[in-house]
């Protein structure tokens, strides 16, 4: 069965984040990566996390099942305040 436009699109742009972010991390270090310019921005940390966050609520849902973040009690570990 071949795929949809919708499956080629999160499948092409989910492909373009594993494939670059790999490389733009690699070698931070760990006040790299929590480093924020100005008390208001996010670090490139969070910014990770998010994108990681983004595609487990999308895809969660197209491939019938809980997301990660909760099923496999990341929610719980975090302890965001949120």
């Amino acid at each position: 069965m071949s795929e949809t436009w919708p499956q080629r699109l999160l499948v092409d742009g989910f492909g373009r984040i594993a494939e670059t972010l790999p490389s733009i991390v690699d070698g931070l270090s760990v006040d790299d990566l929590l480093w924020r310019p100005y008390d208001r921005a996010n670090s490139i940390a969070w910014i990770l996390w998010h994108i990681a966050r983004m595609e487990d609520a999308q895809i969660a849902p197209l491939a019938g099942t809980d997301e990660v973040w909760a099923r496999e009690g990341w929610v719980e570990r975090f302890g965001l305040p949120y």
